[in-house]
């Protein structure tokens, strides 16, 4: 919720705990859902991490971490688009 109200602020000031605890609790369960899609993500990938050494198959993982980083980006603005109004930012 930090990295999504910095980049529409466009400020640090945007770290501010009041602004994003009230963020979260105004979208509880869509905010949690979309934590747990990354914690799974990151395990999946960091457990496979954990089997492969080989080099061709750590560039793989390279390449799909930054895959996931992209669709990571995508799902923060889709939230955001979503739940624009319950977040009531007004940047």
């Amino acid at each position: 919720m930090g990295l999504l109200a910095v980049i529409i602020f466009d400020s640090l000031s945007a770290l501010n705990p009041i602004l994003l605890i009230g963020s979260i609790i105004s979208t509880n369960f869509s905010y949690f859902g979309l934590v747990l899609v990354f914690c799974c993500a990151a395990l999946i990938i960091k457990s496979i991490g954990n089997v492969t050494k080989s080099q061709i198959l750590d560039f793989i993982l390279f390449c799909i971490h930054i895959y996931l980083g992209m669709v990571a980006a995508h799902l923060l603005g889709r939230f955001y688009f979503r739940y624009q109004e319950k977040l009531n930012w007004e940047a």
